[in-house]
C-alpha cells in the first residue's frame, strides 16, 4: 500500500511476506508470494470471477449470493463487503493451504492496529515501544480514514510530538506543501454481511 511506512526493508520468509492486523485477519497492504503458491493461485482464479461467491462469510450471507446469483443478479464483487479481494480472500485461502504459517505477527507490519491508528497522531503516546518494537518492519497509516483524522487538526498537522509528526521532522517533509483538504468526505462504511 501507498500508506505505510518502511522502517526496514522487507525480507521475505521462505518467499512469503505478510502479517496479521489482528489474531485472525491477515492484511495484504504489503504482500509477497511465491509464484507457485497454492493460495496465490486460489486468489487468480477466485478474482477472474467478478461475481465469484465468497464462502467464508455467514452461511445466511453466502446463500443470499447464491440465491442472488441463480434468479440472475449475482453480485459484483464491488458490492459485497469490504476486502473481499483483499484480507478476506487472503485470510481465508492462507489458512486453507497452510500457508498462514508464515505470517508475521501484528507488530511487523501493522504496529497500530485499525482501532489503535488513531494513536499514529497522538500527541503523548506514552506505550509507543508497545506498538513499535525492534520488529517493526512498517507502519500502516490508514490512508482514507488518516486524512479525516488530519483533516479535524488545525492547519491539518498532527502534533510534532506524534509518530507522524516525527516522521515528518525527520524526512523534512512540510505538510503546508501538500495539505490534506479540510472537507476530506466520510469514507464509505463497510458493507453488511449477515
Amino acid at each position: 500500500d501507498a500508506d505505510a511506512y518502511s522502517l526496514r526493508p522487507f525480507v521475505p520468509v521462505y518467499v512469503h511476506l505478510y502479517g496479521l492486523q489482528s489474531d485472525k485477519s491477515i492484511i495484504c497492504g504489503v504482500l509477497c508470494l511465491p509464484g507457485d503458491s497454492p493460495a496465490l493461485q486460489k486468489i487468480l482464479k477466485f478474482t477472474s470471477d467478478p461475481y465469484a461467491i465468497p464462502t467464508w462469510y455467514r452461511p445466511r450471507y453466502t446463500r443470499r449470493l447464491i440465491k442472488a446469483k441463480e434468479s440472475g443478479t449475482p453480485v459484483h464483487a464491488s458490492d459485497q463487503p469490504w476486502g473481499v479481494w483483499g484480507p478476506g480472500i487472503l485470510t481465508h485461502v492462507l489458512n486453507e493451504t497452510g500457508e498462514a504459517r508464515y505470517e508475521l505477527p501484528p507488530d511487523a507490519l501493522y504496529p497500530f492496529s485499525f482501532g489503535d491508528r488513531r494513536k499514529i497522531v497522538w500527541e503523548k503516546l506514552r506505550n509507543e515501544a508497545e506498538y513499535v518494537t525492534p520488529n517493526t518492519l512498517s507502519i500502516h497509516f490508514y490512508g482514507r480514514r488518516m486524512r479525516r483524522r488530519l483533516a479535524s487538526m488545525p492547519g491539518c498537522v498532527p502534533p510534532e510530538s506524534s509518530v507522524l509528526g516525527r516522521l515528518l521532522q525527520k524526512h523534512g517533509i512540510n505538510p503546508a506543501d501538500a495539505p490534506v483538504p479540510e472537507k476530506t468526505p466520510l469514507p464509505r462504511d463497510e458493507k453488511e454481511i449477515g
